[in-house]
């Protein structure tokens, strides 16, 4: 997803996107889900998050977190939200 959201908005001059493949930061966030239907039975809840000299500056997180979702939405977390929203604030 992570490389899908850099082609789409063309952020990877501007930006260094990071995944999460091993789940550590997931897990520590609190926000891992289990996903029985998928190959891969736990999988991260649908968040983008902006960070700034090590610190968390803005977050979007999908709404109604939850285990065996029917399919996780990406109407809240895009990477395309969270630009338009650091624009707004001037970032």
């Amino acid at each position: 997803m992570t490389g899908a959201s850099a082609r789409e908005t063309d952020v990877s001059r501007r930006a260094v996107m990071q995944s999460d493949g091993n789940g550590y930061f997931t897990r520590k966030m609190g926000i891992p889900v289990t996903c029985t239907g998928t190959s891969m039975v736990r999988q991260s809840w649908r968040y983008t998050l902006f960070a700034d000299e090590g610190k968390i500056r803005k977050m979007l997180i999908e709404p109604d977190f939850r285990d065996e979702p029917p399919g996780v939405p990406v109407e809240q977390s895009g990477a395309a939200k969270m630009l338009e929203q650091l624009c707004l604030a001037g970032r």
